[in-house]
């Protein structure tokens, strides 16, 4: 499993209802392809969790355990450049929180409900140099399941 990020809710503008303080993006070992869909106990920790691939992961996936960093939630203000439809045209962005998610990639279903999920971020693959593409978490606000998914750049 990769960590890629952790988030408090209460940074994250229009954030849903959540029963945990913070949320995950995390995956499996794959480079793109791979969607991760977990249920969340009140107090944030997954169960019952599912993994699809488009392909099997490949067995010299680089180990890059230990390796951290931090990574600054900026607000949209007159700082970002918007470009292209997102703002990673502006030094050191590295994703966005809420609103659409960056990409061509449609929001992921409830695996529960089959509702759109809500789109919590979307960071560039570089967040971890593990994989190419982005990473995003969504949530489903009603049956407390967090999706993350690996998608490649379009």
């Amino acid at each position: 499993m990769w960590h890629y990020l952790s988030l408090r809710l209460a940074d994250v503008p229009a954030m849903p209802v959540w029963p945990a303080e913070r949320v995950h993006l995390a995956g499996p070992k794959g480079s793109v392809g791979w969607v991760l869909s977990a249920a969340t106990d009140p107090d944030g920790r997954w169960h019952d969790e599912r993994v699809t691939y488009d392909r099997p992961p490949d067995d010299d996936e680089p180990d890059v355990s230990g390796m951290t960093a931090a990574v600054v939630l900026r607000p949209y203000d007159d700082e970002l450049v918007y470009a292209n439809g997102h703002v990673l045209s502006t030094p050191d962005v590295f994703g966005v929180a809420g609103g659409p998610a960056i990409g061509l990639y449609p929001n992921p279903h409830c695996r529960s409900c089959d509702r759109l999920m809500f789109h919590v971020t979307t960071v560039k693959h570089t967040i971890r140099e593990h994989g190419h593409g982005w990473r995003s978490l969504c949530l489903c606000e009603d049956c407390r399941i967090t999706t993350c998914t690996a998608t490649n750049w379009n």
